[in-house]
């Protein structure tokens, strides 16, 4: 391929075609996974993905855009498939339009959160920005293009879409069903008129993003995290009052509901044994009783705060539990103490204030790289922790995400499959459940691995693979996939759906020139 005919329409110093470049940068995963790609075209303006996939129809290649290339466990910016010119649009990051009277906000991919979260600051803007755990520089529309879920409000970040554009692969270009005169409609109005195609572009490789239409949560008056511990396995009455709590407050008043085990509370700050003073062991022996913290935000007026808390205690106390509901002036107060009395030389306690702090910041719309420290085996080797980026950092880490029920029994079904596997190839179980509604929890399972020992890659990558095929044959199905899984996982399943799927790519883009074998069976050649 000739890529000197590209400079007419893109600077050369965009087109960047040295392998060592490429590799060093954006083939850096935490998948440990080789890909060969010829290029990447760094794009900057709409204008310019005309010319590239002009370019690649004339060629007869693919290309596989991504925003910041920062889906951290599940493939960082690889394609699927080998030989695609990689296409970067993190430089398409133009918030076009806001409407501060209803929240919309349009903006380009390669918006992140940290520049959301700026540009609502800046302009004194009462709104929250949609945060996530990979961290501030991660793309907006990226993350709800693979159904990422948040800590806000809006836990479903694909709810808060209204509108999107799209390039298909033959250069033709959607915008929904509303003609150009009704453009502002548009983006007050989430559905169409007849079939509604927008969602078909999430998880799908039928055409390019290239602008989203998405409602911001209104900024509350008074924000507070709720955290409480738990013994043994989870009950189905704890189940219930998880579910009535959802339903009494709604998710207008509330985020969603996190399950964490302590495992992955103290992997969050790498807290060991060594790190534990004489306060710290004893402690623990009461720590030790426990298995879970519940966590989640709370939002509204402070005559709408104290009926919320009142709810709150009232289902706990039934169970014999005692919430600890800290709000952000509260927090600060506890925090100078501690700091003023070093916390009793408690590591554990410091890093219980050090969580809250994260949940209150995540609740209140600001994003921070908290949450992503818990894929690092060591954080003191970092030269600089301004920046996490674990691809480039050398993190080893599989993320496995299925879908189970809010009900004990599938619950702790799960929970004994998923640790049975992961002790049995020496992982540890840093298992977490995050509620996308008051019925259904996402599990988040990060297999962790030291990627310079090949031997910790295989049996990082067998216990991948066997989490998948049992969860798969016990009705855990994931809510998202990594490439590694993509296609082949994929038609095994469900032959009818996929075959449908493959039709539908037809219709969008014969030439299949858009992410091969992203969420989609690969073409028999």
């Amino acid at each position: 391929m000739d890529f000197r005919k590209l400079e007419n329409s893109i600077d050369k110093k965009r087109i960047i075609l040295d392998s060592k470049t490429i590799k060093d940068y954006y083939l850096a995963n935490t998948l440990n996974r080789d890909v060969s790609i010829p290029a990447v075209i760094q794009v900057l303006y709409k204008k310019e993905l005309f010319s590239v996939l002009e370019f690649a129809r004339e060629n007869r290649c693919s290309v596989y855009p991504i925003s910041t290339g920062h889906n951290w466990g599940y493939g960082c910016a690889l394609p699927v498939a080998d030989h695609c010119i990689l296409l970067d649009l993190s430089g398409m990051n133009q918030i076009l339009a806001f409407d501060e009277r209803f929240g919309i906000i349009t903006i380009e991919p390669g918006v992140t959160q940290k520049q959301l979260y700026e540009f609502l600051e800046i302009h004194d803007y009462a709104y929250l920005t949609p945060t996530t755990g990979a961290g501030p520089n991660c793309s907006l529309i990226g993350n709800i293009l693979e159904h990422g879920i948040g800590l806000a409000p809006i836990a479903d970040h694909a709810d808060s879409v209204y509108a999107m554009e799209v390039i298909f692969g033959n250069g033709e270009v959607y915008s929904g069903c509303m003609p150009d005169t009704c453009t502002s409609l548009n983006k007050l109005y989430k559905w169409s008129v007849g079939p509604h195609l927008d969602f078909l572009f999430l998880q799908s490789n039928f055409g390019i993003v290239t602008q989203m239409s998405i409602r911001l949560f209104p900024k509350p008056q008074k924000i507070e995290v709720v955290t409480v511990l738990l013994r043994g396995n989870i009950s189905e009455s704890l189940c219930e009052s998880l579910n009535q709590i959802q339903q009494e407050i709604g998710s207008q008043h509330m985020s969603n509901v996190s399950l964490m085990h302590l495992q992955r509370f103290l992997q969050f700050n790498q807290v060991t044994d060594e790190d534990f003073s004489f306060i710290d062991r004893r402690l623990l022996k009461t720590l030790h009783q426990y298995s879970w913290l519940v966590f989640f935000g709370i939002y509204g007026s402070p005559l709408m705060m104290k009926s919320l808390k009142a709810i709150i205690k009232q289902r706990f106390s039934a169970l014999h539990l005692r919430p600890i509901i800290i709000s952000m002036p509260r927090y600060l107060f506890w925090d100078h103490i501690g700091n003023i009395c070093h916390y009793g030389n408690s590591v554990l306690l410091k890093n219980y204030f050090s969580f809250i702090q994260t949940a209150l910041l995540a609740f209140s719309g600001i994003p921070t790289e908290q949450g992503l420290k818990l894929v690092y085996q060591d954080l003191n080797s970092l030269k600089s922790t301004t920046m996490l980026n674990p691809s480039l950092d050398q993190c080893g880490i599989i993320w496995f995400s299925p879908l189970v029920p809010l009900d004990a029994v599938h619950l702790n079904q799960f929970w004994e499959l998923a640790t049975a596997f992961l002790e049995q190839y020496e992982r540890k179980p840093l298992i977490s459940f995050t509620t996308i509604s008051p019925y259904l929890f996402i599990a988040s399972v990060p297999i962790l691995y030291n990627k310079l020992d090949k031997k910790e890659l295989k049996k990082a990558q067998e216990c991948y693979k066997s989490l998948l095929a049992h969860s798969l044959e016990s009705g855990f199905h994931p809510y998202r996939l990594g490439i590694q899984s993509m296609p082949d996982q994929l038609p095994q399943r469900n032959l009818s759906y996929w075959s449908l799927v493959s039709q539908l790519k037809q219709v969008f883009d014969p030439e299949h020139i858009i992410s091969p074998g992203r969420y989609c069976p690969l073409p028999i050649l």
